[in-house]
């Protein structure tokens, strides 16, 4: 008797565990259902001043873009990019720090060391009594469309690098005490980073002097690893709503972008799912809370 009331708890237990897991799992951000849901919420409000009767659908917005081209039966709409997180650009920026073993040039060709070396023999490092102080100023990071270069970009460069100054610094064993890693600070080194087809290339000039630029590139583009899955997903959720809603949508692009076609951007920020759409000067958003089973429901 005692053993099957023993055996009853630990099932109850079991079920209360798969339950508690099933209501606190965060969604398939990728996912069609979760893709049908974002595009079925009502548009973002606009700038302030604008308003309207009854809020939009976004994929009804989407299909009122003039990009979208109508004949009597068939809707065709154009996809551009779909870029998703993390994007290319972020990944080029999260490792901008591995950039600076690389080979230093200047106006003249090759220096014959790396630019972390030029780096901690250049005017930006002040000697101390406790040791050396390497301030940062500015940092830029840069991309071309095909790589979803957002502003953010330029700060995890500048964590990337910090973090690699800092490591070097730990492994020659040297004190070496960074400012400027999250605001900057005059009389430092700035970087400029860029990510361009191809290629990742870095500039190194130092606040305040007349010294020529450091430079040094090297090849290979990181792939952002969710774009193809979050296209084909995003057609299969836009092809569902028009089908539900009778009509006849045509989708070119659903492999790769159709040039001229309308970009979207989903963003997954915490429990924030965001998805914009540009096509020109048109800009719409919308948004979902992965948080809340109704949102996911509707």
């Amino acid at each position: 008797m005692r053993t099957k009331f023993l055996l009853s708890l630990a099932l109850l237990a079991t079920f209360g565990t798969l339950a508690w897991v099933r209501r606190n799992s965060t969604p398939d951000a990728l996912a069609t259902t979760t893709f049908r849901a974002l595009l079925a919420r009502p548009l973002d409000p606009g700038p302030k001043g604008a308003s309207s009767a009854e809020p939009q659908a976004f994929w009804r917005a989407l299909l009122e873009l003039p990009a979208v081209v109508r004949t009597e039966n068939t809707l065709t709409l154009p996809l551009g990019r779909v870029l998703s997180d993390p994007s290319a650009a972020r990944l080029a920026a999260e490792s901008a720090g591995e950039l600076l073993a690389l080979e230093a040039e200047s106006q003249g060709g090759p220096l014959g060391l790396t630019l972390l070396q030029a780096i901690l023999a250049g005017p930006a490092v002040e000697q101390t009594e406790t040791g050396a102080v390497l301030k940062l100023y500015g940092c830029r990071h840069s991309a071309d469309a095909d790589a979803g270069p957002l502003l953010e970009d330029s700060y995890y460069a500048r964590l990337s690098l910090a973090g690699a100054l800092r490591a070097a610094a730990q492994q020659r064993g040297l004190a070496l005490t960074l400012r400027g890693e999250d605001a900057p600070v005059k009389g430092g080194v700035n970087f400029e980073v860029q990510l361009s087809a191809e290629q990742q290339v870095i500039e190194v000039t130092f606040d305040g002097t007349q010294q020529p630029p450091l430079r040094a590139r090297r090849s290979g583009r990181p792939r952002a690893p969710n774009d193809a899955r979050a296209r084909a997903n995003l057609v299969q959720a836009l092809e569902a709503l028009a089908a539900d809603a009778g009509l006849t949508l045509l989708l070119e692009g659903r492999t790769e972008r159709a040039p001229g076609g309308i970009d979207l951007r989903l963003e997954h920020n915490g429990q924030r799912l965001s998805l914009i759409a540009r096509s020109g000067a048109a800009r719409l958003a919308t948004h979902l809370d992965l948080a809340s089973p109704s949102s996911l429901s509707e």
